[in-house]
């Protein structure tokens, strides 16, 4: 097995150094790290062929995760668990949002229906299969229609109706780039500790884009598996996930220039947008009247 000790940022965007940049994975062989302060390789960090760091983040639908235990116990932001507190409050006529919920024990950790945790299996680069299937286009509203059927034919293939499976095409760099990325879909994950509101949501919305903070945004899941290792919906019978990866909460201090680094599934990033596309939103979009 293997174990990282890390400081975990949970956020729902992708990798960033202090001295800017945002990367996907593959590109982390390309950095210098060591001359950043990280004693870590790349192939620590993101490696298909074996288990690395990325095998340890998880995406929630919408949210960034970890795996925080080799018996599938994944940390999130607090915030990413208030469907699921909310419909076991609705289930088990307590308010769980407002007063919390710490599970004991496996046996009391609460279902968390509709809400599934993905686990990524591969990245493989469909530029060209993508642009292929667009050069018959007559037009920018023809190629559009044909891409992104393509990328339906892709994803339809991929996952094969296998409910384990989960298939994303992402359009990378304003389109110069498409890239399919495969995920494990677990269909069992339930709720161990989520803090009250109060500790949860400390200081509402205002403060959440404020720094520094002062809220404790966390909770915890934990993902569980069959008893033949598969994927499986919910069943008192299942077990939690055995983890090959995982990450150690650091409990030491940190200092000013400490390397650190954040891993994620981005929501919308723009960082790559073209020129005419930036003036399109300022002289269009914003145009002031």
């Amino acid at each position: 097995m293997i174990k990282r000790s890390i400081t975990i940022i949970l956020l729902c965007i992708s990798l960033i150094f202090a001295d800017e940049g945002m990367w996907l994975m593959s590109q982390i062989k390309d950095l210098d790290l060591e001359n950043k302060g990280f004693n870590i390789s790349a192939e620590a960090i993101y490696d298909q062929e074996n288990p690395s760091i990325h095998n340890a983040i998880v995406w929630l639908g919408g949210c960034s995760a970890a795996f925080v235990s080799p018996k599938g116990l994944v940390l999130t932001n607090h915030h990413c668990a208030y469907s699921s507190l909310q419909r076991s409050s609705a289930r088990d006529g307590k308010d769980y949002i407002k007063n919390g919920f710490l599970a004991a024990d496996y046996s009391q950790e609460l279902p968390a229906p509709g809400q599934y945790a993905y686990v990524l299996t591969s990245i493989e680069d469909i530029s060209k299969d993508i642009f292929k299937a667009a050069r018959k286009a007559s037009d920018l509203t023809e190629r559009e229609t044909l891409i992104k059927k393509k990328i339906r034919d892709i994803i339809e293939e991929t996952e094969n109706n296998q409910e384990d499976i989960y298939c994303k095409v992402a359009k990378l760099f304003e389109g110069r780039e498409y890239r399919k990325y495969v995920f494990t879909k677990y269909l069992d994950v339930r709720i161990v500790y989520a803090p009250p509101e109060s500790i949860g949501k400390y200081g509402g919305d205002i403060d959440n884009w404020m720094w520094p903070r002062h809220t404790g945004d966390f909770t915890y899941y934990r993902v569980y598996m069959g008893p033949d290792s598969m994927s499986a919906h919910y069943s008192p019978e299942n077990i939690p996930l055995n983890v090959e990866t995982w990450l150690k909460v650091s409990t030491e201090d940190l200092s000013t220039g400490d390397p650190a680094f954040i891993i994620g599934f981005p929501g919308v990033t723009t960082r790559y947008r073209t020129s005419a596309d930036i003036e399109y939103s300022v002289n269009r979009i914003y145009k002031p009247y």
